[in-house]
């Protein structure tokens, strides 16, 4: 039997069904703008049929879908709604990322703070975001080091860039992938901002510096929660930024 897949959306924007006009939760069109209404991106199912089948997720993860045979006979699609309004339904819109929190002003006393608004971290001093951070998360921090030993923790004790003993090798420090340092991967250019990118899912962490992959690893993360930290050891530290995005669980 063929399938037909159907998707039955909230709709933002009224009238904005591909082919199909919106209707409201209680099927009046003039009560569009304070009911819910949806769209129907492909439909052919009879009232009876679609009752009875069940439903699996849309390509977003969270949204009902039905499978609707396709010899079902065309029908009425307003109709073909009633059944389904009775379904629960979240935005996809409501599970994608959303935009990154800025956490620089709130680290700001734990450090001083520049007429640009950067904060320096002077020598073996740690500056921390006063919130813990489950996976997935996007963590995106923009920072230099005067020489050596630009660190960060979060899904590790530490990362560090411009390891003071071996500058051109990566080394990471506790966490799941603790002691899988990479050598040729830590050096970064001394007295000048980098963006660094760190993506952890409970079973993967990236690490970026200016776009280019620096270290992976396919481990657990998923009892991480942590607060993210910048350190400094015998090091001046100054950080521009530190963002942190709440990934929705789909996207690992």
């Amino acid at each position: 039997m063929n399938l037909h897949a159907v998707f039955i959306v909230p709709s933002p924007i009224p009238d904005q069904g591909i082919g199909v006009p919106c209707v409201s939760a209680n099927g009046d069109e003039k009560n569009k703008h304070r009911n819910r209404v949806f769209r129907v991106l492909e439909f052919q199912p009879s009232l009876d049929t679609v009752a009875a089948l069940p439903q699996v997720k849309d390509p977003c993860g969270h949204l009902p879908c039905l499978h609707i045979p396709s010899q079902t006979p065309p029908m009425n699609k307003h109709l073909a709604l009633i059944p389904l309004l009775l379904l629960p339904f979240a935005p996809c819109s409501a599970d994608t990322p959303g935009e990154p929190t800025e956490y620089i002003t709130q680290v700001a006393q734990q450090g001083t703070v520049q007429p640009d608004g950067s904060v320096v971290i002077d020598a073996n001093k740690t500056i921390s975001t006063p919130k813990t951070f489950k996976p997935p998360v996007e963590i995106m921090i923009e920072a230099k080091t005067d020489l050596n030993s630009l660190r960060l923790g979060y899904a590790a004790d530490q990362i560090i860039f411009n390891w003071e003993n071996n500058k051109s090798e990566f080394r990471i420090d506790g966490g799941p992938a603790g002691g899988k340092h990479k050598p040729g991967m830590g050096a970064i250019p001394p007295k000048k901002f980098v963006k660094i990118r760190w993506v952890v899912t409970p079973r993967r962490q990236s690490i970026y510096v200016d776009g280019q992959l620096r270290f992976s690893d396919d481990s657990d993360y998923s009892d991480i929660n942590n607060p993210v930290k910048v350190m400094s050891v015998n090091a001046k530290i100054t950080v521009k930024s530190i963002k942190v995005r709440e990934l929705p669980s789909a996207a690992h």
